[in-house]
């Protein structure tokens, strides 16, 4: 129809077809490609250990630290793995990675805490459930496992008052 349009087009009327191609183009590559590849192993092994297939979930969980090694959950999530299958020093190592990378991952606090426990390490136990607290007061098994951990020490004071707080918070948390 039109050679020549009668009057010059402004440059941003130009670029914003540009601008909305590539942003098509940038959602369809990323809706293809989807998850990364050590998503996929991460998801996989929340998938195995609901399974109950903890060597098969822990090599996926391998997989996706050995793709990203910067994932807190992954390296979480490999250590309640090993914990499970009784490698407790491999566990205790990985809860401190993830811990290192995500300081504000409540859980890896409460499961190294559990795992201090079991080890006999009360009072590292005790510092573990009190920074859990601190990230997440809402936590019946941190502040269970707290006030067990205070019995245990021989500090009873104060144990009951967590514990009264663990049962307010899920009065369905068995155990509190």
């Amino acid at each position: 129809m039109f050679s020549k349009l009668p009057f010059p087009l402004p440059s941003r009327v130009i670029r914003r077809p540009i601008f909305l191609l590539v942003s098509t183009v940038l959602i369809a590559l990323v809706a293809c490609f989807g998850l990364s590849e050590s998503d996929e192993h991460y998801n996989a092994g929340v998938n195995l250990i609901k399974e109950k297939k903890y060597a098969e979930a822990l090599a996926e969980f391998d997989q996706a630290v050995l793709l990203d090694d910067s994932s807190a959950a992954a390296y979480h999530n490999q250590a309640l793995v090993k914990e499970q299958m009784g490698r407790l020093t491999e566990a205790l190592d990985d809860y401190t990675r993830a811990i290192a990378l995500d300081s504000a991952l409540f859980m890896a606090y409460t499961n190294r805490g559990g795992l201090y426990n079991k080890l006999g390490k009360l009072e590292e136990a005790r510092v573990d459930f009190q920074r859990a607290i601190r990230l997440d007061g809402e936590s019946a098994s941190a502040h269970t496992q707290m006030s067990l951990t205070l019995i245990n020490l021989g500090q009873m004071s104060g144990d009951l008052e967590i514990l009264d707080r663990a049962i307010s918070i899920d009065p369905e948390f068995s155990q509190a």
